[in-house]
C-alpha cells in the first residue's frame, strides 16, 4: 500500500481522497451556530460543566501542537518517496489548510478565554459555548493525529533508518527550514529523480571543498586527538571524487555528522559559514536516499 492510500477513505467499495474543504466547512458550521448546541438557560434545562476541564483541555489541546507540528513536517519531507509530484503537492496543500485551521482555532479560542476571563463573567451559556469549542478542536486533533499514525504504521516504518536518520533531533523550526531547503533544491530540477540524477553526478567537487572546510574546523578546535584522527583521509580516500555510491553516501553523512558535533564551540563566523554547507549537504543526502527508496519500490 502507498502512502497516498493512507489519505483516503472507503465508501461504497470505492476509494475518495478525504475531502478536507468540506471537513473544514462542516467544522466552521459547527462554530457559527453555537447556540443550537446550547440549551435555554431556563433553570430545568443549564447544562453544568467543569470549566476548569475545559481550560485543562485547552492547554493541553496547546501543548500537543508541538508533537503534531512534527509529524506533520517528517510527512512533508518523506512522503516524496511514495506519493507523484501532483499528488504530493495536493496533500501537501490539504494537510497545510487543516494544519491552519487548527492553529487558528487555538488563536480564536485562546481570545475568547482572555476575553471572559477580563469581564470577570461566570455566565453558564458562554462557559458551554467554550467548553463546545474546545471538544472540537480536540476532535480535530485526534483526526489529524490518526492520520499521521496510519501513515507511520502502513509507510514509514519501512523507510530505512539511514533515509530517516537526517531528521532525527530535529525541533520542528529546524524541520521546517530543512523541508523548505530540500523543496528549492528540488524545484529547480523537473522533478525529485532528475534532481537526484543531477546532484548524484555533480556533487563531487561540493564534497571535496566541503570536507576540506570541515576538517579546517575541526583545526580550530585546539583539540589534537580531534586534529589527528579527524583528517581528510577519515572522510575520503582520494583527493578529487566524481561520484559515490549510496553506500559510501550513507558512510560519509555517518562520519560527517558525528565530527560536525565537534566543532560547536569553535569561533561563530566559521561555524555559521560551515553549518550553512552543512545543512546543504544533509539536503543533498536526503533527496539522494528518497530517491534510492524510490528505486528499490520499483523493483
Amino acid at each position: 500500500m502507498s502512502l497516498f492510500d493512507v489519505f483516503k477513505k472507503k465508501k461504497t467499495n470505492k476509494e475518495e481522497i478525504i475531502n478536507v474543504e468540506e471537513m473544514m466547512e462542516n467544522h466552521n458550521k459547527a462554530i457559527s451556530k453555537p447556540e443550537e448546541d446550547i440549551p435555554s438557560l431556563k433553570e430545568e434545562n443549564i447544562v453544568k460543566i467543569d470549566y476548569t476541564d475545559t481550560i485543562k483541555n485547552f492547554s493541553m489541546a496547546k501543548k500537543s501542537m508541538n508533537a503534531i507540528l512534527h509529524e506533520y513536517y517528517i510527512c512533508k519531507i518523506f512522503s516524496r518517496v511514495a506519493l507523484s509530484e501532483n499528488e504530493f503537492l495536493a496533500q501537501v496543500k490539504e494537510l497545510e489548510k487543516l494544519i491552519d485551521k487548527i492553529n487558528n482555532d487555538i488563536y480564536d479560542i485562546e481570545r475568547s478565554i482572555d476575553f471572559y476571563k477580563k469581564v470577570n463573567n461566570t455566565l453558564n451559556d458562554e462557559e458551554i459555548r467554550i467548553n463546545n469549542r474546545v471538544d472540537k478542536l480536540l476532535m480535530m486533533q485526534k483526526a489529524i493525529k490518526q492520520r499521521f499514525l496510519d501513515i507511520n504504521n502502513l509507510y514509514y516504518t519501512h523507510l530505512k533508518i539511514s533515509t530517516v536518520s537526517v531528521c532525527i533531533n530535529k525541533n520542528n523550526d529546524q524541520l521546517e527550514k530543512f523541508y523548505e531547503l530540500i523543496n528549492n533544491i528540488i524545484k529547480k530540477y523537473k522533478n525529485i529523480t532528475d534532481a537526484a540524477y543531477n546532484l548524484y553526478y555533480s556533487s563531487g567537487e561540493f564534497i571535496v571543498s566541503f570536507v576540506n572546510e570541515l576538517v579546517e574546523c575541526i583545526s580550530y578546535t585546539n583539540n589534537s586527538d580531534y586534529i589527528n584522527k579527524y583528517n581528510y583521509a577519515f572522510f575520503l580516500n582520494a583527493d578529487a571524487i566524481i561520484t559515490l555510491e549510496i553506500q559510501e553516501w550513507i558512510e560519509l553523512f555517518n562520519k560527517i555528522k558525528f565530527a560536525f558535533k565537534l566543532i560547536s564551540n569553535i569561533e561563530i563566523d566559521a561555524y555559521l559559514k560551515i553549518k550553512e554547507k552543512y545543512n546543504y549537504f544533509e539536503a543533498i543526502y536526503t533527496i539522494l536516499m528518497m530517491q534510492s527508496e524510490m528505486s528499490s519500490k520499483k523493483e
